[in-house]
């Protein structure tokens, strides 16, 4: 998929019916839970296009994921 247009942003938490999104510089977006997909998870990336359409990257989500998990496994060897 190309990115180019795309505000990216990772699911930091969810906080009542918020969520909280932090985006590549490290600011933090504030949005209604309900503008997401009902599927999106802490964790999870996001693509925002240019209609303000919100979708998950379940490429860089995963991507993310098994980083995450390669630094575990070196961090517990």
């Amino acid at each position: 998929m190309n990115h180019s247009g795309y505000i990216r942003g990772c699911i930091d938490r969810f906080d009542g019916n918020f969520a909280l999104i932090e985006l590549p510089d490290h600011a933090m977006l504030r949005l209604l839970r309900s503008q997401l997909p009902d599927e999106a998870r802490p964790g999870d990336w996001l693509l925002i296009d240019q209609n303000g359409c919100w979708q998950i990257d379940e490429q860089g989500t995963e991507s993310a994921r098994q980083r995450i998990s390669q630094l575990m496994d070196e961090l517990f060897e």
